[in-house]
């Protein structure tokens, strides 16, 4: 059996701020979730305990610290506003699309794949025949 990770260390609070507004990135380095504690290390053993789906694809953590609650707050909202984290909910707003959606890859005919079929036998390319079919409808 694994043994469960277990959180230790802390995250001390400087003085004279109150709260945290933390940022999970993956490997890639996507912005997964922004949250706010007044404990760090409390509220990431929370999110291990509550199975949060973004914390195992999470390999780095950034935080910042505010001097009130209420800043952090508006701050983590502001963050998770403009920065579109995958996995937050609240307060979030539409995620922009990354890529302008191409009329490819599209579902094939079994025309069009006995056609794929035969070209590639002929010698001619899939990438070739595709984009004669796609010229051809263009023009159509």
């Amino acid at each position: 059996m694994a043994k469960q990770p277990t959180a230790t260390g802390s995250f001390p609070m400087p003085q004279g701020y109150e709260a945290f507004v933390y940022r999970a990135y993956c490997q890639c380095g996507d912005l997964l979730y922004v949250g706010l504690t007044n404990d760090l290390t409390l509220r990431l053993a929370g999110h291990h305990r509550d199975r949060s789906p973004w914390l195992t694809k999470a390999i780095r953590i950034d935080w910042e610290v505010y001097p009130t609650r209420a800043d952090a707050a508006r701050a983590e909202r502001r963050q998770i506003r403009t920065l579109h984290p995958l996995f937050n909910t609240q307060d979030a707003v539409p995620r922009p699309p990354k890529t302008t959606p191409l009329p490819w890859p599209r579902a094939f005919t079994e025309a069009e794949l006995d056609q794929r079929a035969i070209a590639t036998y002929r010698g001619v390319s899939y990438l070739e025949w595709l984009w004669s079919d796609f010229d051809a409808r263009s023009a159509a």
